[in-house]
């Protein structure tokens, strides 16, 4: 038997889409090799902006 797709009523890889978005919005600003080579700080940073930017917008 397959897995369902949902858990507990929401999509269990919601998170791909979100993220996906969320890089998106910083391509807009700096190209993916400069994002790729962040430290560990700074894309965590800039990834919880990227949200609280995407919860803004709804």
């Amino acid at each position: 038997m397959r897995d369902s797709a949902y858990r507990g009523g929401m999509p269990r890889r919601r998170g791909y889409p979100v993220g996906l978005e969320v890089v998106r919005r910083l391509r807009e600003r700096d190209p993916l090799h400069e994002i790729a080579a962040w430290d560990l700080d700074r894309g965590r940073d800039e990834v919880r902006r990227g949200l609280h930017a995407l919860r803004a917008a709804t």
